[in-house]
Formats: C-alpha cells, sequence, structure tokens
C-alpha cells in the first residue's frame, strides 16, 4: 500500500468518526440535561403539592384551582411545561400548559404524605427543540 493510500484511509476514518461522534456526543449529553431538568421540575412541583395536600388532605382533589397555582413552575412561562396531578388511580386532579404534540419528553414523581403516596405529578415539554439542534449538530459535523 502507498503512503497516499494509508493517509487517505486515515482521514476517512477520523472524519466518519467526527461525523458521527459529535452529534451522538451532543445528542447524549443534551438528552441528559433535559432529563434531568424535567426530573427536577417534576420533583418540585411534587414537593410543594405534598406540602399543600398536608394542609387540606380531606379535600385535596377538589381543590383544582389552586393545585393549579401551586403547580405553576416559578419563573418559567406556562407553555414551557404541562404539568398533571394525579391521584393512584390515575385520575386527572389537575392540568396545566399545552401538551406537546408529537415529540415529547416525560418525567414524573410521587407525591407522597408522611409514608404514603397519595397520587403522582408528571411534567412534559416538547422534545422537537433538542432534536432540531441535535440535527443541527449532525449536518456541521458532516460538513466539517
Amino acid at each position: 500500500m502507498s503512503i497516499r493510500s494509508i493517509v487517505g484511509s486515515i482521514g476517512l476514518l477520523v472524519s466518519v468518526l467526527v461525523a458521527v461522534s459529535a452529534p451522538l456526543g451532543f445528542g447524549l449529553l443534551s438528552y441528559s440535561h433535559e432529563s434531568d431538568r424535567l426530573a427536577l421540575q417534576a420533583e418540585q412541583s411534587a414537593a410543594r403539592v405534598s406540602r399543600y395536600i398536608f394542609q387540606n388532605e380531606a379535600m385535596w382533589t377538589f381543590h383544582r384551582v389552586r393545585l393549579g397555582e401551586v403547580i405553576a413552575a416559578p419563573g418559567e412561562t406556562s407553555s414551557a411545561f404541562w404539568q398533571r396531578v394525579a391521584t393512584l388511580k390515575n385520575t386527572t386532579v389537575v392540568e396545566i400548559g399545552e401538551r406537546p404534540s408529537g415529540y415529547e419528553m416525560t418525567r414524573a414523581a410521587p407525591i407522597r404524605i408522611a409514608d404514603r403516596i397519595v397520587g403522582s405529578l408528571e411534567v412534559s415539554t416538547d422534545a422537537r427543540p433538542l432534536i432540531v439542534k441535535t440535527a443541527l449538530v449532525a449536518l456541521l459535523s458532516i460538513l466539517l
């Protein structure tokens, strides 16, 4: 084999590695970050709901308006997240925000009162911005 073909093969290998590893790494790190952000949002909202339910345990499933205010994310726009509080029987108590259509990321957290679980809180957001950013990184790495 000539030096030219060896250098060409090494160059091709490096370019394929860059074209594949850059978007793959970016996508995995972005997904992990977004997943952690959603999990934190779910845990924080579930903790706020737990405190409210502890004070109003007898009739908490009928306090829809107040629960909606409790789970509203401070500092976030209402369109950033869709949130739902449900009982153990998966009956929806309250929903706020618009549920993403198509690709979405969802995380849930239990609502605990003392040592027992009384319901769950789900948080969803649109996954399309993450997909678009990863596609752009893939396109740029291919161009590189």
